[in-house]
């Protein structure tokens, strides 16, 4: 693949990645605003809801774009307001294994409404199998992303 044809690839990519997180933003706002949330507050309970190999602080700072600082003053304040408990990590007294509570049952109900009619009309007009081939190709892509980042944190130890 030339170049330029690569560059097109990466730029597609980014575009609809941007466009599919600002969209689902907007329309997770209300959401947040109701039970009186961040959105930042909303998208780590959302990560940790989502995505259950996600488990301490450190692993949502891997996985997102918040920062190591900002995601614990996000899980203190999730804490103190009965959204997410701390727990200890066995063999490491600094690490908390985090757990969203009953309370998050309404909030994540309500999102996982609207992400699933929000994918609905994303997907609408795809065909079943391509689904299934785009989900290979992004297992792929993901796969080679965590075994690059390995090899970096081997590299830099």
């Amino acid at each position: 693949m030339s170049a330029e044809n690569l560059i097109e690839h990466i730029s597609s990519m980014m575009n609809f990645v941007n466009i599919q997180r600002l969209w689902m933003q907007r329309h997770l706002e209300p959401i947040a605003k109701k039970y009186k949330l961040k959105m930042s507050d909303l998208s780590l309970m959302l990560l940790l809801h989502i995505n259950k190999e996600l488990k301490t602080a450190k692993d949502i700072a891997m996985f997102s774009d918040l920062k190591r600082g900002n995601i614990s003053l996000i899980v203190e304040s999730l804490s103190c307001r009965g959204f997410i408990k701390q727990l200890a990590v066995e063999g490491d007294r600094r690490m908390k294994k985090l757990e969203l509570t009953s309370k998050c049952d309404g909030v994540l109900n309500e999102c996982d409404e609207i992400l699933l009619a929000l994918f609905k009309i994303m997907i609408e007009g795809i065909a079943e199998d391509e689904l299934l081939r785009a989900k290979e190709v992004f297992v792929q892509m993901y796969k080679n992303i965590e075994k690059e980042e390995h090899k970096s944190l081997e590299e830099n130890r």
